[in-house]
Order: structure tokens, then C-alpha cells, then sequence
């Protein structure tokens, strides 16, 4: 009886090993596919057509706290797609549409409405990742986005 035990033993063994290597692999694949994501891409304007999210704010000295509020409960969707943009705030439900031009690592928005929204110079870009600092800008410093999937 103790042998037949023992085979059943070394036979579970034997059929549970591969499947603990191939979790090993699969968790190892996607592991690299988010590395690889997160490589830095060069700075042109192919590489940020795409639906982003502002993630983060940095503000001025001069930004009043209401206006930070304003901001930090906001839920930016931007999507740049061929010299269009659309600008939603999810909270408020603001929305804004125009176009968008690129000079070297610098963007600029332009409203419909004719005015420039936002001027932003890339410092970081990678597939689902946007770092950038705002240009002249009352209560913005910096920004960061993260691609919608």
C-alpha cells in the first residue's frame, strides 16, 4: 500500500511540474511585454497620436486653491489624432475640440475657438507613458498622461 501511495505521489509530481514552469513563463512574458511598453519612444508626433489621461498636475506658486481643486478633481481624456484634439473633462464635463501642431518636443492645442489652450514641451515619452512641462501657463507647471488602452 505505502509503495502505491508513493507512486501516485512521484505521478502528481510529475504531471503538477510542468504546469508550475509554464505559469513561471507566462507571468515572466508579461513581465517583458510591460517592460518593453515602457521603453522610451522618440519624441514626433506619430508616437502621441492617441488617447491619453492627465495623471498629475504640477502647479505654479501663483495657482489659488480652488483652482488646484478644480484640477485635481478633474478627469482629463485627450485625444490627438491626426493635427485634431478633443479635450473631455470627465467631472465637469467640459469638452473642447480643435487642432494641434508639433514643433520638435514642443505641442501646442488650439482651440476652435481661436484662442491656444495648452503649450506643453515633452521632457518623457514611452507607448503609455507622457511627461511634459506646460509653457506659460498661470496655474500649470507640468503635466503627466497615461495612454486610455
Amino acid at each position: 500500500m505505502e509503495k502505491h501511495f508513493k507512486n501516485w505521489v512521484v505521478f502528481g509530481m510529475v504531471l503538477c511540474l510542468p504546469m508550475l514552469f509554464t505559469s513561471c513563463g507566462n507571468e515572466e512574458n508579461d513581465k517583458n511585454k510591460e517592460m518593453i511598453e515602457q521603453r522610451d519612444v522618440e519624441i514626433v508626433s506619430s508616437n502621441i497620436e492617441k488617447s491619453w489621461i492627465v495623471t498629475h498636475f504640477q502647479f505654479t506658486d501663483k495657482c489659488n486653491s480652488s483652482n488646484k481643486l478644480k484640477y485635481q478633481v478633474s478627469s482629463i481624456h485627450l485625444d490627438l489624432k491626426s493635427g485634431k484634439y478633443k479635450a473631455i473633462d470627465q467631472y465637469s464635463l467640459v469638452e473642447d475640440e480643435g487642432s494641434w501642431k508639433m514643433n520638435g518636443n514642443a505641442v501646442e492645442l488650439i482651440s476652435e475657438k481661436g484662442e491656444s489652450v495648452l503649450r506643453f514641451r515633452i521632457n518623457k515619452l514611452s507607448s503609455r507613458e507622457m511627461e511634459a512641462d506646460v509653457i506659460e501657463h498661470q496655474d500649470l507647471l507640468g503635466v503627466e498622461l497615461i495612454a486610455k488602452k
